[in-house]
């Protein structure tokens, strides 16, 4: 699920509702950096500190 929301969340972005919309393209923002996040800490495991990826995806 975390690989293929941004797709959709993409997809979606571009039909006519959603289009050119400044909430839509943050919220969009948002779950890729969730995904990237999420992605990550199942490739690390449960063991090591999540603290510098949430530090990380937090500011940019």
């Amino acid at each position: 699920m975390a690989q293929d929301l941004p797709g959709v969340a993409r997809q979606l972005q571009a039909s006519p509702p959603f289009a050119d919309q400044p909430i839509i393209a943050k919220i969009i923002d948002l779950i890729e950096q969730w995904s990237e996040l999420t992605a990550r800490r199942l490739q690390k495991g449960v063991d090591e500190p999540e603290e510098q990826d949430i530090n990380a995806a937090l500011h940019r």
